[in-house]
């Protein structure tokens, strides 16, 4: 978030994980379905809550959820993952539905597409691009970002090309 002012010419308050924490252990997206104890998150992955949003309670039993959570194995799978468009945070908000009926805020499941859609307009779009293009765990960015403007930003077409 340090460098969002010189990449895209504004403060970003933070760049969300987002978990479900429910019967104790917090449920996540990120090479497949994850579960730790609620406790473990923030000391494996060096990432401590900044914000909690409660989302009411959930009269779903616990062998339900895990019933529900076996049968999305294919939908958030390793391969699935997408760092816009099929996240951690998509997850959160997919299970928060099935546990709640509601939503998690949309300023946080719209976050990466907001910021990639900020990025292209940018100057900095040709340089930063193709960085997350070939980043680890980010299959599919480049199939949600044309190559033509990738090269366009960089400067590598003329208008309209």
């Amino acid at each position: 978030t340090a460098f969002a002012p010189a990449v895209i010419g504004e403060e970003v308050e933070g760049i969300w994980h987002s978990g479900i924490v429910v019967f104790g252990r917090e449920y996540f997206f990120g090479g497949g379905i994850q579960c730790l104890r609620s406790d473990e998150f923030a000391a494996a992955y060096g990432m401590a809550a900044t914000r909690t949003v409660d989302l009411g309670v959930t009269e779903v039993p616990a062998e339900v959820f895990e019933d529900w959570l076996e049968d999305q194995k294919g939908t958030f799978s390793a391969e699935s993952y997408n760092l816009i468009s099929h996240n951690c945070n998509h997850f959160a908000d997919e299970a928060s539905q099935f546990l709640t009926g509601c939503s998690i805020p949309a300023e946080i499941t719209s976050q990466a597409s907001t910021l990639l859609s900020r990025l292209m307009a940018s100057p900095m779009a040709g340089a930063v691009l193709p960085l997350l293009q070939g980043m680890p765990g980010v299959p599919g960015v480049g199939s949600l970002v044309p190559q033509g403007a990738i090269a366009q930003q960089a400067g590598l077409l003329p208008q309209g090309g």
